[in-house]
């Protein structure tokens, strides 16, 4: 189901214009005409796709999910009227282009909000928000009821839970099942803080925290409960509250994360 194909965007839609958007394309699946819907998708129940969306070919988007959500920064642009349905208006308001790569499932109860792109392979469990403007790629697991703030980054192949702070980068191959954090070191709403950078082949253990503007080297392990506050080198072993040095990882440890990063490098040469 191409609907870009079959409803043609006018030039009110091209333009953020007002006009009604949003088309029933089966019972309770709500798609916006601005919408590229691959013929190989798969529908559940209560569906609602805003704005600007695109869905490869051989996705699963199971029950009560929405996407495109548009930002809470555009919800000052909306006009009040009682004869508008909200699906309307929240299409009409929803921007930047939102992409599903191909052989993805969102799993029920998960909403992606609008300029958010996903590689292909995405295997997103219930109950998931993603915020807007993320970047996941391809290959990628998300655990039951993770929720990723605006602008987070993450690298191709990793496993993500916990809940990502705004502008966290993560690299490939990275197992992160703890939660990164700004400082709020001003306790001011909105003040804009940097994030984490965790990179590639890191594992952090559950309920692991990253705090504040840091970097976490390759192939470093943070143990389960720990609060990490300084950066790491490559390969150390982080544990405690404050999280220390242990000691470094041998190769041997991370030998078969490696062999899979390289074997991916050179298949993509």
């Amino acid at each position: 189901m191409n609907v870009a194909g079959i409803y043609p965007k006018s030039a009110s839609q091209r333009t953020g214009g007002k006009e009604n958007c949003m088309v029933e394309v089966s019972p309770t699946v709500w798609v916006s005409k601005q919408a590229t819907i691959s013929n190989k998708v798969i529908f559940g129940d209560n569906i609602h796709i805003y704005g600007e969306v695109e869905v490869a070919e051989n996705a699963i988007i199971e029950n009560n999910v929405v996407i495109g959500h548009p930002s809470p920064f555009t919800l000052s642009d909306i006009e009040f009227n009682c004869s508008l349905k909200l699906r309307d208006v929240y299409d009409t308001i929803s921007q930047g282009k939102t992409f599903i790569g191909s052989n993805s499932i969102i799993r029920s109860n998960t909403t992606i909000y609008n300029g958010t792109k996903i590689g292909n392979n995405f295997d997103c469990a219930h109950n998931v928000i993603i915020r807007e403007n993320c970047n996941i790629g391809k290959g990628c697991y998300v655990f039951p009821s993770t929720y990723f703030y605006n602008n987070v980054s993450i690298g191709n192949n990793c496993r993500i839970n916990g809940t990502l702070c705004a502008r966290t980068i993560i690299g490939n191959y990275t197992s992160m099942l703890g939660h990164t954090s700004h400082k709020y070191s001003s306790g001011i709403e909105g003040e804009i803080e940097p994030a984490p950078t965790i990179h590639d082949g890191v594992i952090i253990g559950r309920e692991a925290v990253i705090i504040g503007d840091i970097s976490i080297g390759k192939f470093s392990y943070i143990t389960t409960n720990s609060v990490l506050l300084k950066s790491t080198c490559e390969y150390s072993l982080m544990a405690g509250i404050p999280a220390r040095l242990i000691r470094y990882r041998n190769h041997s440890e991370v030998e078969k994360i490696i062999n899979k990063m390289e074997a991916e490098s050179n298949g993509n040469n």
